[in-house]
């Protein structure tokens, strides 16, 4: 977008946050849109950040590999221990709800690390086997001979809502006085966001070579991690039902993940 000029005279800016505090203090002194898991957002909104969600971004993004050569299968689980990036993030509570669609909450140990050290770990033989997400999944499978993924977040999540929805993962966030300013420009956005992410999807290997340089990774591993992304941006108006069932289902489990209540409806941008 920035590269195309897409919003034409508005200028563009991207900083990557890297700390959930970085993002907080970004949407607490303002910043236009942000993006970021949408539990993170449902709970910065819940805690009084004036924000509301303009689009999905990213749908099913994550995945479980092990080098564990006992592991082929979810139910081969029980016993083990699990690496999760990041203890009460989006991944987390999948994963979460996936053991328990299993009968595994009991029999599998959760270990937390770090999102930007875990695939290291995993590939010096320090753990053997992490959830997390991509570009990071395609990273350890590319690196290790051993990495195997072995779970289908997108299928579980339809057996455990009993649906074909899809799972949604991360969004973009516009503060809430800005949308009511220039809301022609924040459709421009959302347009520009999809037409953007298409080019992505047909243009693997030059949009890597524009990511690398901003996320820290081999353009080769985000060449080959962008066709197994569940882009497809939406505005958040025309999936809401599908977010609501991502929150009413984590709701249902861990209030707290989404901030101690469910989102109304002037949280989605209109």
């Amino acid at each position: 977008m920035i590269e195309t000029d897409a919003l034409g005279d508005t200028e563009v800016a991207f900083e990557r946050w890297e700390t959930a505090d970085q993002l907080v203090t970004g949407v607490t002194e303002g910043i236009d849109f942000a993006a970021a898991p949408l539990t993170t957002g449902a709970v910065l909104a819940a805690q009084g950040a004036e924000i509301q969600l303009a689009n999905v971004s990213a749908w099913d993004v994550s995945g479980l590999v092990t080098t564990d050569d006992e592991i082929e299968e979810i139910d081969d689980l029980a016993g083990k221990t699990i690496h999760v990036a990041m203890q009460a993030s989006a991944v987390d509570y999948t994963m979460q709800l996936i053991l328990e669609e299993h009968g595994l909450n009991d029999d599998v140990t959760i270990d937390y690390v770090d999102p930007l050290n875990g695939p290291e770990q995993l590939l010096a033989g320090q753990i053997d086997t992490l959830v997390t997400v991509e570009p990071q999944l395609t990273l350890m499978l590319a690196n290790s001979p051993d990495a195997r993924s072995i779970v289908d977040f997108q299928a579980e999540w339809e057996t455990i809502t009993q649906s074909n929805a899809p799972l949604p993962t991360a969004g973009t966030f516009v503060n809430q006085q800005f949308a009511e300013q220039h809301p022609d420009l924040v459709e421009q956005f959302v347009a520009a966001y999809a037409e953007a992410a298409s080019w992505i999807e047909q243009h693997p290997a030059e949009a890597a070579e524009l990511a690398a340089s901003q996320l820290g990774l081999p353009s080769p591993i985000l060449e080959a991690a962008i066709p197994k992304m569940s882009w497809a941006p939406q505005p958040a108006a025309k999936v809401q039902d599908d977010v609501m069932l991502y929150y009413e289902t984590l709701y249902a489990n861990w209030p707290d993940s989404i901030g101690g209540q469910l989102m109304a409806e002037d949280f989605f941008v209109k």
